[in-house]
């Protein structure tokens, strides 16, 4: 996460030539260069709600992510009718067109306008890593999936054609001691006095950056834990 050479002040030293003025522009031309190339990986902490599990091919109906202090949450309209069991978790319905949280209507776009504003945030905040919790199993095979329907995969790449991923449940898991590895109990345990409303994609998001900032993502574990979308 986004974590000297004196000039002479001698009064008799003669007036620098042409030739190392030109040289003290290509050193700062090169220290650009290097700040460009090794500029650090800022973390995309993103979550989704969806209209079922994954082996149903499920609609998004929200995405929610943050980067820093700017956050991103919007909702989609689904295109099947939402599971039962996934209504009961995210509290998502759909009712005469109008997708209800709690039974209060959300406004809503269709998926792909809600893809691309999504793919605008994150390419504000290259190069990044996407951060979800149980993505390498959930979270990010149902975003490729949609984004490969689309057409917008190539434009969430980074430079060498790739999608960097972080999964903090394959972290937790093997770095904690807890009763479950869910993101509710790691937050109960690590950060009780943290408040937000567990599965809604913004506050997840959040809740999954604080986490983040008590250190359970460490540098050391970046590559270990590191997957491709």
């Amino acid at each position: 996460m986004p974590r000297t050479d004196l000039p002479s002040d001698n009064p008799s030293a003669s007036q620098p030539t042409k030739q190392k003025k030109g040289k003290r522009k290509h050193d700062n031309d090169a220290d650009d260069s290097h700040r460009k190339k090794t500029k650090p990986k800022l973390f995309i902490f993103y979550d989704l709600e969806t209209s079922g599990f994954l082996n149903t091919d499920p609609d998004i109906l929200q995405i929610g992510a943050v980067c820093g202090e700017d956050t991103f949450s919007m909702y989609a309209l689904p295109t099947k009718q939402i599971e039962q069991g996934a209504s009961a978790v995210n509290n998502l319905t759909y009712k005469n067109g109008c997708l209800r949280y709690r039974n209060q209507i959300v406004e809503a776009v269709d998926l792909k306008t809600a893809l691309r504003s999504f793919v605008k945030f994150c390419r504000r905040h290259r190069p990044f890593t996407l951060v979800a919790h149980n993505g390498r199993f959930f979270d990010s095979p149902i975003l490729k999936n949609h984004l490969i329907r689309h057409e917008l995969l190539v434009k969430l790449e980074d430079d060498e054609g790739k999608i960097r991923c972080l999964d903090t449940h394959e972290i937790a898991r093997d770095k904690l001691h807890c009763f479950n590895y869910k993101l509710p109990t790691l937050m109960s345990h690590f950060l009780p006095e943290f408040e937000y409303e567990s599965h809604t994609a913004l506050d997840d998001s959040l809740a999954l950056k604080e986490l983040h900032d008590t250190e359970l993502i460490e540098k050391y574990t970046i590559s270990q834990y590191q997957f491709y979308m």
